[in-house]
């Protein structure tokens, strides 16, 4: 077949039609070349990036990836390359322990017979074993890699060579054919630290000092003062042991231009070495490991981190071997910094006695010390500190609220799970759930809650402090609305103190009604009664529970509980559908109380009621509307690199069933995940399942162009899953491959989640939903709401120019091998590929039919033309030309035949006579293509 086309970019498929006989099997051994007249080679390195541009920029910064690639263009014809190897050599460019970049990520090519990849301790090597190459052949091969901003210095070149070395050749050091040496030059804008800074580390409090001698501009000195305080009793004159922390920083003021910080690095440090000057009352921390001589102690803080210090002069010195850096864009005091951090391992100290209301200082030298540079000392810094004393005040204080209750909780002798009064029922009136749990003769619950805070008497005696004395609790049923009422009341404490009151001191429940009038409910109530009260009506608007003699509450929580339910016309509202979504009850409480330390006169009791307005106690009521969401959706590899065998990456896919959700639903109905591959992605295998859920995981069904997609469909049906309790997870592994015919770039993996009852199950957030426009369940709704989630690959192919063969019964054949009946048909398909970075403008193939005796069209890499083991011969039975699916693609091409057998060699065919089909009567006497 010959190809004319001015620029190839895309697959082309020529069909050609032969009579099969017994068994077809054919090689892809052939030859493609361009028609120039002079044979060339050029040999580069380019920047591939992955819009699919090219450049031959040579300089990148630290922190940015170099998209480089292989690029190999051969034209010309007349001769060849017999056995060329393209080797690549990329340096380490080692500094110590580090390279100066990352390992290049290397691709396979698909037309060479081997790829080999190695490294040593000085370099990374790659090589391409060829056959051979000829004219028309065009190769790019990405290795992208970093460059690594610590072991690199500014404009540090890296000096990568590729070359064709003649492979068969059996010396050691083989002949070089075509040799390129490429250079890169790697960029660091390097900054010294030009701002020191010391602080104290208290609370929430960080006073500190700054300075900025080194800025080229006027000094800076800042100082703040940390004012301790220091809990005294009265009389007392100066502190106990205080600790006390201290950290510094060193780092740099940007004066620089607005976008420059994100090629900034700061030059490693050396050393940073602090030297503290201690007041007399305040002495550094030492560790358990220090070891002392004389008046010096010393020991270390860390690794890398050495501490000395000199009772005698009171100098703390810490050395900082090394220091890490981390990059900060927030502002220290007034310009943005990038800031190289050193207080890991920070100082640590201790004040014993020193006088109050007096400032002390705390000086601080820093010096630092980079390679090849001499050290720079900052100015001293001063870091004030005063003891302020705090003399014991006596404080209390009262909180009221309701709410509703959340986790869980024992009120009727079960221990239930409660979700922030979330409450499901199977029907208006009928079964009620707290999550999965049936609550059986048990309805809706709230709490009203008063505590008590208080600092006892002293700073060392918490007892004698200002309690809460509860006179009176006034439960409010309906803050905004009607609908609830009354069934049960109970106390609900834990405190031992307030239980033995509640038994031992009187008190009277009151029923309130709209008018005002109250109704004796129950009198003196016990910790542990419960007070029926099955006010269906709902006449009473609040319950009273007065106290003849005050409970006191003393740093705890005083608590009772109610139970209520809706009345029967507002379970009819639901019933009628008046109702169409989650309905929200809300109530609150008060509290008639004195905080004393002692016990007051009830007259002088005031009433409280609660700050919150009942925002915490909402009782939420619908039918059960079950969740499902996707937690993960990720490749276990996001840069696929092309290779020979396949480059495979797991496409995870976590899912959990929030069955606390569920309420009285068992099971998700028909449940399947459909996970969509695009075009050059294929399914390997099932990979592995994780889950607490006992499914059967098979094999996935698999559909390519599903629902006209152009994407593959891997269906894997679950059926029924059963809910079983609790937050289930399930995860599936699916492996996933690509090929050399996937495209380059970044691609994104779409999986789905259907179930039946869609309108009920649901998707936990909008992030997560999918609207059925693929009507993924065939049911021709497409309204519905799933659930799905993406991922994204990056994939690196060789960008060669690609041919292969393809065979099959019919126009759709996707093998190398096929078993055909006796005078039956067989199809062969011959696919050509630009994937390279170049246009093809003019490009010829040949190709001969298998006959009986017949050899590769080309020769191997010692010259000879081995046998190709056809058995008999396939004719053609028609011209390519006549083939209905070669129609669209004729005007991309010119088709030629040739009639008599191949020779001993390429050119017997290549040379041959070439006749168009108008010269051809017996189409099954041609023996080759063009």
């Amino acid at each position: 077949m010959y190809f004319k086309w001015n620029k190839l970019r895309h697959i082309f498929l020529i069909w050609i039609l032969l009579i099969s006989t017994l068994l077809s099997s054919f090689s892809v051994n052939h030859t493609v070349y361009a028609d120039n007249t002079t044979f060339k080679v050029d040999l580069n390195v380019v920047n591939l990036y992955s819009d699919n541009t090219v450049d031959e920029k040579r300089e990148f910064w630290v922190r940015e990836t170099v998209p480089a690639a292989v690029d190999i263009s051969v034209s010309g014809s007349g001769t060849e390359l017999s056995e060329p190897w393209v080797v690549l050599t990329v340096p380490k460019t080692k500094v110590g322990d580090l390279t100066k970049i990352s390992k290049p990520i290397f691709v396979d090519s698909a037309e060479a017979y081997e790829t080999e990849k190695t490294e040593d301790e000085n370099n990374y090597y790659v090589i391409y074993k060829f056959h051979r190459i000829g004219g028309g052949f065009r190769g790019t091969y990405p290795f992208p890699f970093a460059v690594n901003e610590e072991a690199v210095r500014d404009r540090d070149e890296l000096n990568i060579n590729l070359k064709i070395v003649d492979g068969k050749s059996t010396a050691d050091s083989k002949p070089v054919l075509y040799n390129k040496d490429i250079t890169y030059v790697l960029r660091k804008q390097e900054y010294m630290t030009n701002v020191a800074i010391a602080e104290w580390y208290h609370g929430n409090s960080y006073p500190r000092a700054i300075d900025d001698t080194f800025d080229n501009s006027s000094t800076k000195l800042k100082s703040d003062t940390l004012l301790y305080n220091v809990n005294l009793t009265e009389g007392e004159t100066a502190t106990g042991t205080t600790p006390l922390n201290l950290e510094t920083k060193v780092g740099i003021n940007l004066k620089v231009q607005e976008g420059i910080t994100s090629k900034l690095s700061l030059k490693p440090v050396e050393y940073v070495k602090e030297v503290y000057t201690l007041p007399e009352t305040i002495e550094p921390r030492m560790s358990n490991n220090a070891v002392t001589n004389g008046t010096i102690a010393t020991w270390k803080i860390q690794a890398g981190v050495d501490a000395e210090y000199d009772s005698s002069t009171r100098k703390l010195t810490i050395i900082r071997y090394k220091p890490s850096t981390i990059y900060d864009n927030w502002h220290w005091y007034t310009n943005p910094h990038i800031v190289g951090n050193w207080n890991s391992g920070q100082a640590y100290f201790k004040a014993t006695n020193s006088p109050l209301n007096t400032i002390l200082n705390v000086t601080v030298d820093i010096t630092q010390k980079y390679e090849d540079e001499p050290a720079q000392t900052f100015q001293k810094l001063t870091l004030p500190i005063e003891f302020r004393p705090v003399y014991f005040k006596q404080t209390g204080s009262m909180d009221v609220w309701k709410d509703n209750l959340n986790g869980s909780a024992n009120v009727d002798g079960r221990a239930i799970n409660y979700s922030e009064g979330t409450y499901y029922f199977t029907r208006p009136k009928g079964e009620l759930y707290s999550q999965r749990t049936n609550l059986e003769s048990l309805r809706m619950v709230q709490q009203g809650i008063v505590r008590n805070t208080n600092n006892g008497s002293s700073f060392s005696d918490k007892t004698g402090g200002i309690v809460t004395h509860v006179y009176k609790l006034t439960d409010t049923l309906n803050r905004d609305r009607k609908g609830l009422y009354y069934k049960k009341f109970k106390f609900y404490n834990s405190n031992e103190a307030i239980n033995t009151q509640l038994d031992t001191k009187e008190n009277v429940l009151y029923g309130i009604k709209a008018d005002g009038t109250k109704v004796e409910l129950a009198r003196n109530i016990k910790s542990t009664d419960t007070v029926t009260i099955e006010d269906t009506t709902s006449q009473y608007t609040n319950l009273e529970i007065e106290f003849l003699e005050p409970i006191q509450v003393d740093n705890t929580d005083f608590k009772y509980i109610i139970e209520v339910d809706l009345t029967d016309d507002e379970w009819q509202k639901f019933s009628d559908g008046e109702y169409v979504n989650r309905q929200n009850y809300y109530g609150t409480t008060s509290v008639d109380y004195i905080n004393s330390a002692i016990v007051a006169n009830v007259s002088e009791a005031k009433r409280q009621d609660e700050v919150y307005k009942g925002r915490y106690s909402y009782i939420s009521v619908w039918k059960p509307q079950p969740v499902i969401s996707l937690t993960n959706v990720s490749p276990t590899v996001r840069v696929l690199p092309y290779t020979a065998e396949g480059t495979s990456f797991t496409f995870k896919q976590q899912y959990r069933i929030n069955e606390n959700t569920f309420g009285p639903i068992d099971k998700v109905k028909n449940l399947k995940v459909i996970s969509m591959l695009p075009p050059g992605f294929k399914y390997k295998s099932k990979g592995y399942f994780w889950g607490g859920y006992n499914v059967s995981y098979g094999e996935p069904q698999v559909i390519e162009n599903y629902k006209g997609t152009g994407q593959t469909a891997l269906i894997w049906s679950f059926g029924d899953l059963n809910i079983t309790g609790g937050n289930g997870y399930f995860e599936i592994n699916p492996v996933i491959t690509t090929d050399k015919n996937t495209p380059s770039g970044q691609h994104r993996l779409y999986t789905y989640m259907t179930y039946d009852d869609n309108d009920i199950v649901s998707p936990d957030n909008n992030n997560i939903r999918y609207i059925d426009q693929l009507d993924l369940d065939d049911d021709n709704d497409y309204s519905e709401s799933y659930i799905y989630g993406s991922t994204t690959v990056t994939f690196i192919p060789p960008l060669e120019l690609l041919v292969s063969k393809v065979i099959g019964l019919d126009t759709k054949p996707n093998s190398m091998l096929v078993t055909g009946d006796l005078g039956g048909n067989v199809y062969y398909g011959l696919r050509l590929f630009n994937n390279t970075i170049a246009e093809v403008r003019t490009i010829s193939t040949i190709d001969t039919l298998p006959a009986l005796g017949d050899h590769m069209i080309a020769s191997n890499q010692s010259g000879e033309y081995t046998p190709r083991g056809s058995q008999f011969s396939t004719p053609l039975t028609k011209a390519l030309e006549d083939v209905t699916e070669n129609q669209t693609l004729l005007e991309k091409f010119d088709i030629f035949y040739q009639l008599t057998l191949q020779g001993i060699d390429l050119a017997s065919v290549r040379d041959g006579e070439w006749l168009t089909k108008d010269q051809v009567s017996d189409f099954s006497q041609v023996k080759s293509i063009k």
